[in-house]
């Protein structure tokens, strides 16, 4: 089911939501990724791990942060 089923796209809050329940996650044990910023803010809005993508050693550095295994 995409954002077009649910009527919700990035950043509204419901599509990162759905994301996690879908998943049987806390939205905190979530980890969501993006190159838009406010799609990434929106994340973080909800509870997620939020990170805007800027460079493959940015974000190898984030995940690491959050001691997510690459």
């Amino acid at each position: 089911m995409g954002s077009a089923d649910l009527g919700v796209a990035k950043p509204d809050p419901d599509i990162y939501l759905h994301a996690a329940r879908r998943l049987s996650l806390r939205p905190k044990a979530c980890v969501f990724i993006d190159d838009v910023e406010a799609n990434a803010n929106g994340a973080t809005a909800v509870g997620m791990n939020g990170i805007l993508f800027e460079s493959t050693q940015q974000l190898v550095r984030d995940l690491d942060a959050l001691r997510v295994q690459v």
